[in-house]
C-alpha cells in the first residue's frame, strides 16, 4: 500500500490514539478511510491498529509512478466511465468551492467527439479509469490575448481530470507528463492551455511543471490564465 503525504498525517494521528480507544470497529475504520480512496486497506490495517496503538505503520508515503499506469486512446465504449469520472470530479470540486466545470461543460457530447476525432487520452490504474486530458488545436479566440512563444508549432491541452479516488498522489503530475510526452511524439514544440483562476491546485500543479502565464481571458464561469510550456 502506498499512501500519501496528507493521508499519512491522518494515519500517524489516528495511531496516535489508537482504534480501541475511539471505539471503531473495523466497518468505521473502512469508512474513514474510504475518504482517502483507500477503504480496500482496512481489512490489513486494522488488525495492526489493535495490535501496536501508537505506532505508525510500515507503509511507505510517497507518489506513484508512471510505470504504475497505462494510457491510451479512449474508445467508444469508455464514453459511460469517462463521463462518471468528470462527474465525481465536478462534485469533489464543488465541495472544494472551486465552480470550474458544471453540467454544462464538459458535458457528454463533448467528451463523445473528443473520443471520436481521437483526441481523448485515458490514464488507467489497476484496470479502472484514472485521469483522462484531450490534446488538439482547438481554442477559444480569446487565446489572441495571449503572448506565445512558439507561434507555429503547439498543441492545446484541454479537459484535464483526474478521478478524485486516486487525488493527491501525484498522478496530475504525471497525466500532464504524458500529455507533454505526447504533444512532443505529435511533433508540437509547446502545449498550451487555459488554466482557472481560482482552481489553486491546478494553477500551483502546472507552475511547478515549467508553464508560464502568458495572457488572461475570461469565459463563461470566469477568468483563466493562458498558459504555455515548451517541450524539449
Amino acid at each position: 500500500l502506498q499512501i500519501n503525504a496528507m493521508f499519512g498525517y491522518y494515519l500517524q494521528s489516528l495511531c496516535d490514539m489508537g482504534v480501541n480507544g475511539l471505539g471503531w470497529s473495523e466497518a468505521d475504520l473502512t469508512s474513514y478511510l474510504s475518504n482517502f480512496g483507500y477503504e480496500d486497506a482496512a481489512e490489513e490495517i486494522y488488525p495492526q491498529l489493535i495490535a501496536n496503538p501508537g505506532v505508525l505503520l510500515p507503509y511507505g508515503v510517497g507518489e506513484m509512478k508512471m510505470e504504475q499506469l497505462t494510457f491510451r486512446k479512449a474508445r467508444p465504449e469508455d464514453l459511460a466511465q469517462v463521463f462518471a469520472l468528470f462527474t465525481d470530479a465536478i462534485h469533489t470540486m464543488d465541495k472544494d468551492g472551486i465552480p470550474q466545470w458544471d453540467e454544462v461543460y464538459p458535458d457528454e457530447r463533448t467528451l463523445k467527439e473528443d473520443i471520436e476525432h481521437g483526441q481523448l487520452y485515458l490514464a488507467e490504474l489497476e484496470g479502472r479509469p484514472a485521469a483522462v486530458f484531450v490534446l488538439n488545436l482547438d481554442y477559444d479566440p480569446q487565446y489572441a490575448n495571449g503572448v506565445w512563444a512558439e507561434p507555429d508549432s503547439y498543441l492545446v491541452l484541454h479537459r484535464l481530470c483526474v478521478s478524485p479516488r486516486v487525488q493527491n498522489r501525484g498522478l496530475g503530475k504525471l497525466t500532464v507528463q504524458a500529455a507533454e510526452e505526447q504533444a512532443s511524439a505529435l511533433g508540437a514544440k509547446a502545449l498550451r492551455l487555459d488554466a482557472f483562476k481560482q482552481n489553486p491546485y491546478a494553477l500551483r500543479l502546472y507552475e511547478r511543471m515549467g508553464y508560464r502565464i502568458v495572457g488572461d481571458v475570461v469565459f463563461r464561469k470566469g477568468p483563466f490564465f493562458l498558459m504555455e510550456k515548451q517541450l524539449g
